[in-house]
């Protein structure tokens, strides 16, 4: 499609004009490199800047150089694309703006700084485009959706886009790709759905693309596959090359990740397999407590049971963690049902039992939380921590989500309850520490990682336990 908007020619591919066209209010285009999505969000906000007067449009990436080096600089940029209505005075570069004659804008956008979401806490969005959508987090996503909305824009009766919506175009992988994935790739291809009321009530749409699907760069470079076949990383080719959503590029987890080994159903343990947990504790941010055992011939390590929640002051976080104890499932040798009574022991991120210098109402000093919950009936520890325990903790669970020697089956070394969905969801999406790539990205949600891993270093320390009589 060749779309002539006052004095600019848009060529827009058969894929990318899908995405215009879409009649969902929230769109995700992509998948493979190569694709076209940046140009895709710079020829949308144009075209809707120059057919809707006074219609604002932001165009969020990560940081401000990656803005300016994908949007404003070379071949295709803003600069070039609104190239033929600059000298007639009929639009603009100004600042971090694109501005047209009809007071539409395009704002350029970031989430750099750890406060920079604030800055956007009352504006009217018309029109919210996210390049490289996953990398920006669910929460970030959802705070911008919310302020999406049409105030008193009037839209001329010719143009047929509703408004507010969004364009989000991305690759697989990134700590948004959990929810990129299950929010529109899930659904469908091209399936135009309405998502439940607590993710935000619009309609969704999932518009894939790849390489092949750019006819102007296949043209123009065709060298370009070559390049993406000669990455190496196999997961990378299948995420950039294929934009195979099942594997998550760049990963901490990510070549040794596998659904199908790595996640099974439900059942009773045994009433002979020691059950423990590992915490993390929060507030404002998830706390997180996990169940943990193992099958003492294969060693394999199951995860059983999840408690992932924020906004928990301690006497609901103990009565919650007590309530999913209990109801474990467990068994008799001979198969049948049997209540779990062994208490809640287990490691705690030791931050929860640190003196924090805080006092309460009556001026005496607060309790940690970490003693407050062993005071609620949780037989808790502080995790040790030592130099280089981190970097450990990130090498054993890399070693245990490998296939097991000991399993005949040839399982992976730890596996993962369905139930255990905020675990599934978030581990193996973390990223690699960007200044040590032996350690995970704690900038991800790292809640349900750091939990687990303490509870596979309470087993450690159990089992490495002698008891010597005579003394």
């Amino acid at each position: 499609m060749t779309e002539d908007a006052q004095g600019i020619t848009l060529t827009i591919q058969p894929k990318q004009e899908a995405a215009i066209n879409s009649p969902a209010a929230e769109t995700l285009y992509g998948g493979a490199a190569g694709g076209g999505k940046s140009w895709l969000l710079r020829a949308a906000g144009i075209l809707w800047c120059l057919q809707v007067p006074n219609l604002q449009v932001y165009l969020f990436r990560r940081t401000w150089p990656e803005l300016e080096y994908n949007h404003l600089q070379g071949s295709g940029s803003f600069r070039d694309m609104i190239a033929p209505i600059v000298e007639d005075g009929h639009a603009k570069i100004v600042g971090k703006q694109v501005r047209f004659a009809n007071g539409s804008r395009i704002n350029l956008c970031h989430l750099s700084n750890p406060n920079a979401l604030t800055k956007y806490q009352g504006a009217e969005i018309h029109v919210l485009l996210l390049d490289e959508a996953t990398h920006f987090t669910e929460a970030e996503y959802r705070y911008l959706r919310a302020r999406m909305r049409i105030g008193t824009l009037e839209v001329p009766e010719h143009v047929t886009t509703k408004f507010p919506r969004s364009i989000l175009g991305t690759n697989p992988g990134g700590v948004g790709h959990h929810w990129a994935k299950a929010g529109f790739v899930d659904q469908g291809e091209y399936i135009v759905k309405t998502a439940a009321k607590e993710e935000g009530g619009m309609t969704r749409v999932f518009v894939p693309a790849k390489l092949e699907d750019n006819f102007a760069m296949m043209g123009n470079d065709p060298d370009y596959e070559q390049r993406l076949e000669g990455l190496g990383d196999r997961d990378l080719i299948r995420a950039l090359r294929l934009g195979d959503w099942e594997v998550i590029a760049g990963a901490m987890y990510g070549g040794v990740w596998n659904r199908a080994r790595h996640v099974c159903r439900e059942f009773d343990i045994p009433i002979d397999w020691d059950v423990w947990v590992g915490a993390d504790d929060g507030y404002a941010a998830p706390a997180a407590m996990y169940w943990v055992t193992q099958n003492p011939t294969t060693k394999t390590y199951y995860v059983i049971a999840e408690l992932y929640k924020e906004g928990m002051l301690p006497r609901e976080y103990a009565e919650r963690a007590l309530a999913i104890n209990e109801r474990l499932g467990r068994c008799d040798h001979e198969g049948e049902p049997v209540r779990h009574v062994e208490p809640i022991t287990g490691n705690m991120d030791s931050g929860a039992f640190a003196n924090i210098g805080s006092a309460d109402a009556s001026g005496k000093e607060a309790i940690p939380r970490g003693k407050q919950l062993q005071a609620l009936g949780l037989k808790i520890k502080p995790v040790e921590k030592w130099a280089g325990s981190r970097v450990h903790r990130a090498q054993l669970l890399h070693l245990l989500l490998s296939p097991n020697s000991l399993d005949p089956e040839g399982g992976a070394g730890l596996v993962f309850f369905e139930n255990c969905v905020h675990a599934i969801r978030t581990i193996p999406a973390l990223g690699r520490s960007g200044t040590n790539p032996e350690d995970v990205d704690t900038t991800h949600e790292d809640h349900a990682y750091d939990a687990l891993t303490y509870a596979l270093q309470w087993k450690k320390r159990r089992s490495g336990k002698l008891k010597i009589g005579g003394l």
